[in-house]
């Protein structure tokens, strides 16, 4: 008989997203950044005079568009969940906490956006549709890793990367 493949463990992938996450954003790191009274005058990553004219609406819009991506990537995975759980009865239970799961951290992100598409497939074995969620919520977890790297705010980033982490921890069970 063939030894059992080792499951994930929760500290394994907390640590991978730590270390995934890590580098993201030097900014994040300055005492003084949290604090509206303190006016830095010079950047912790360079050592540069900051731009008077001010990157932090770039950054803000940057951030902004990265948390419609997540949500958008969270809508995909949370319509294919909810339409899979719904078209295949003996998935339900299985998939309800990630549909929980999605709609928390939808509540973070401004709510669920429109999603359009076939996310699930009526009459078709029980095993492909699990198959389905578990690729749609591999993607969202990569998904969810990437626009955390990319991210400007040490905030954004964490709070992306905590939501990788809790879907790594659903995916291991499906």
């Amino acid at each position: 008989m063939p030894p059992r493949p080792a499951l994930v463990t929760r500290r394994a992938v907390v640590g991978v997203t730590v270390l995934g996450t890590a580098g993201c954003s030097i900014g994040s790191l300055d005492p003084s950044s949290g604090d509206p009274t303190i006016t830095p005058t010079m950047s912790p990553s360079d050592g540069a005079v900051p731009d008077p004219g001010g990157s932090e609406s770039t950054d803000a819009a940057t951030d902004a568009a990265l948390v419609e991506q997540a949500a958008l990537a969270l809508s995909v995975a949370h319509q294919t969940a909810q339409t899979n759980a719904r078209a295949h009865p003996p998935l339900a239970e299985a998939l309800a906490p990630l549909v929980r799961l999605h709609r928390a951290h939808a509540g973070e992100l401004g709510g669920l956006r429109p999603t359009s598409g076939r996310f699930a497939v009526g009459g078709e074995p029980v095993r492909r549709a699990r198959r389905r969620v578990a690729v749609a919520e591999e993607t969202l977890e990569q998904a969810l890793v990437g626009l955390a790297v990319r991210a400007d705010s040490g905030a954004l980033a964490r709070l992306l990367a905590s939501m990788a982490a809790s879907v790594a921890q659903h995916r291991s069970v499906l």
